[in-house]
């Protein structure tokens, strides 16, 4: 039951990480292209 709360976790926080990381490069994207 703990390490299935801490597999959890983890991928969480890696999706957490995978969904900043595209959100930073879409932000980069934008920023590049001119309004």
């Amino acid at each position: 039951m703990i390490q299935g709360f801490i597999f959890r976790a983890e991928t969480s926080v890696s999706v957490g990480i995978a969904t900043g990381r595209r959100c930073r490069n879409v932000g980069i994207l934008a920023e590049a292209v001119p309004s």
